[in-house]
């Protein structure tokens, strides 16, 4: 029946066309002889579609693959068309080339047809085609790791094409597939847009992909190289700042944000697209808490310059959140990044490469860091030899002070640990010739309130200050922990914490977690009000425990906000895993030789509740989790590989 069809169709077609050359005059022979070559000419100039599929936003379109151009052209692969050409039709579009190659120096050619001026101009869009993994000595493409690379197009363009150029032969790249998508995810370059650059952004599957999100194992790398060399020549800049934006967490949570991916031309940020953004930390965290489980995968951030590299181990905390990165911490300015994650529920949303120059910012500017850039930041980079200042990114409220020794943060912080928690001394507000020999702690905490009521407290009974102290007010002012009001020092938002460069790596990394978790319980108040109630229920003889700890660490035992404020916070300072080891198996000896005639109740509170100390601490851990997304011990997200 089909080729019946078929006959007959051809049949009335040549018989149409006989019938033009009788006509016309031609004898009927001679029209045979002309119309059967005719035919077969056109037959044979029939294009061949291309073997991978291209798509425009999700649909199949129709492309053609031109013979390849001579290799002395140096242009070895096909030369590729579409049937019809492509719109670009929304702003933060890409043109995406999945291939594989183990051929260094080839090149995308994206050919576009715009309008300017009423008058259609025919353009070239090109970027480099980066290489990654495969033997080199490889012949075809087998070893070649999948690479996805994105260009930036033109809203309004119409898309004609593209080729590669470069290769000398047509078997020394594998295209798997081609298309225009929404740009995703958004990379931010620098001060402007570099989609005409080598190396603007790539990703790489580790096996096969069959859609740019779809893949088990997920390695996403980005090469800015001509970002960083023009930040450092051009800018003049003295460092490089790197902005991490992910998601993690369930994307079909209810009440979800849109992550913004934003892109940047000429110094103006515009939105360009919107994906499902992770659900909120509370959310995602009472969803997990309700399953009894963490949430799982870390993943690795590898920024690296020619054969400098840094390597991250990042645990992603539930909802939307953004790391820094910088030459100071880096100990080099990075030009590419590579992030590896198995974990489905982690999402990178952007990257942005800025200059930074500290010594540019107001004086009382923090710097946004996590707390592992903190830990990391070379203090040879700090804007002053006594101190940095960070905002922590997590909590921006939070300020960080990272002072050079114990004894520079003393000057600033001492007159603070007597007059609001030492036992003994705490509402005294101390002269400076009370203070000379003392000392306050290795790291502190302090929230508005009680700042407010020293500085205040030092004017009523005209307390003379030290100029650390002087400075540090006015860093406090800025930032608007504390105010001024009708003359009156008021509480504003926010907390300051400390460490010291006197603590070796692993002591800081255990100090600046523990000061942390004050920050999150003086800037949440969800998460104060579920303390309280988990202190509230205690075993009589478990908080008599703690205040006989606290009250041996020289805080005030019987101040009941700075009780249960450390209470979270030693509990809290370390994963849930090691919990028993530092308390049943060490504190609760440490208190019984402190107070002996406790010993008997430690005791017996220990026989008849061995896991005591770690049911709290789930408590916590579950409370903590439910109200700010985080849990025991993992504030510091961004920590080196190298432990330093």
């Amino acid at each position: 029946m089909v080729s019946h069809f078929i006959a007959r169709s051809f049949d009335r077609k040549r018989s149409s066309a006989l019938g033009l050359f009788r006509r016309a005059g031609f004898h009927p022979l001679l029209g045979l002889i002309l119309v059967v070559p005719a035919s077969l000419l056109l037959t044979g100039c029939a294009r061949p579609q291309a073997s991978f599929p291209f798509t425009v936003e999700g649909a199949r379109a129709v492309l053609y693959e031109a013979p390849a151009r001579g290799a002395g052209a140096g242009e070895g692969a096909p030369l590729y068309s579409l049937a019809r050409a492509a719109r670009v039709v929304g702003a933060g579009r890409a043109f995406y080339l999945r291939y594989a190659t183990v051929r260094s120096g080839l090149s995308l050619v994206v050919s576009t047809r715009e309008q300017s001026a009423g008058a259609s101009v025919e353009r070239m869009v090109s970027a480099e085609l980066p290489v990654v993994g495969g033997a080199p000595a490889a012949r075809g493409n087998d070893a070649a790791r999948t690479v996805e690379l994105t260009v930036p197009l033109p809203q309004g363009a119409d898309v004609t094409g593209f080729r590669v150029e470069g290769a000398s032969e047509a078997g020394e790249i594998a295209i798997r597939a081609a298309g225009i998508a929404p740009l995703g995810p958004g990379v931010a370059l620098g001060p402007k847009l570099v989609s005409l650059r080598p190396g603007f952004g790539y990703s790489v599957s580790d096996g096969p992909v069959s859609a740019p999100s779809q893949t088990a194992t997920r390695v996403e790398s980005f090469s800015f190289a001509p970002v960083t060399r023009q930040i450092l020549d051009e800018e003049h800049a003295s460092q490089i700042q790197v902005v991490l934006t992910y998601a993690f967490g369930s994307s079909g949570a209810e009440g979800a944000e849109g992550v913004s991916l934003t892109t940047r031309a000429g110094g103006e940020k515009a939105k360009v697209d919107t994906v499902p953004a992770a659900g909120s930390a509370a959310s995602a965290a009472a969803a997990a808490s309700a399953a009894g489980a963490a949430p799982a995968g870390r993943v690795a951030l590898t920024f690296a310059r020619g054969r400098q590299e840094r390597s991250y181990l990042l645990t992603p905390n539930p909802g939307k959140h953004t790391v820094y990165v910088y030459s100071a911490s880096c100990r080099f300015s990075p030009e590419s990044l590579r992030i590896d994650s198995s974990d489905p529920a982690f999402r990178f949303v952007s990257l942005e490469v800025n200059p930074f120059s500290p010594e540019h910012l107001a004086p009382g500017a923090p710097i946004p860091a996590d707390l592992g850039t903190i830990l990391t930041y070379d203090p040879l980079d700090w804007r002053t030899k006594d101190f940095e200042l960070f905002s922590w990114s997590m909590v921006p409220d939070v300020l960080v002070f990272d002072f050079r020794s114990y004894d520079v943060e003393g000057d600033y912080l001492s007159r603070f640990a007597y007059f609001i928690e030492k036992k003994g001394f705490r509402g005294h507000l101390m002269t400076t010739a009370e203070l000379a020999g003392l000392r306050g702690w290795n790291a502190h905490d302090y929230r508005p309130e009680d700042i407010a009521r020293l500085y205040q407290t030092a004017e009523e009974e005209h307390v003379s200050l030290r100029p650390q102290e002087y400075r540090l007010r006015d860093i406090l002012v800025e930032n608007g922990v504390i105010k001024q009001v009708d003359g009156r020092w008021e509480p504003g938002k926010g907390a300051l914490i400390s460490v010291a460069q006197s603590s070796w790596y692993g002591l800081r990394y255990l100090l600046l977690t523990h000061e942390a978790f004050h920050g999150i319980y003086f800037t949440h108040p969800a998460y104060r009000a579920e303390v309280r109630a988990i202190w509230d229920s205690l075993n009589p003889d478990e908080r008599l425990f703690w205040r006989l700890l606290f009250g041996s660490q020289e805080y005030d035992p019987t101040d009941r906000y700075l009780v249960i404020n450390e209470f979270q916070a030693y509990l809290m300072q370390q994963p849930l895993s090691a919990v028993d080891a530092r308390y049943r198996d060490w504190a609760v000896g440490y208190v019984e030789r402190h107070f002996s005639g406790e010993a008997p109740l430690l005791r017996r509170m220990m026989a008849e509740h061995p896991r005591i100390f770690l049911d709290t601490a789930k408590k916590l851990d579950a409370a903590v989790y439910r109200t700010a997304g985080v849990h025991a011990g993992e504030l510091v997200t961004l920590v080196p590989e190298d432990g330093r």
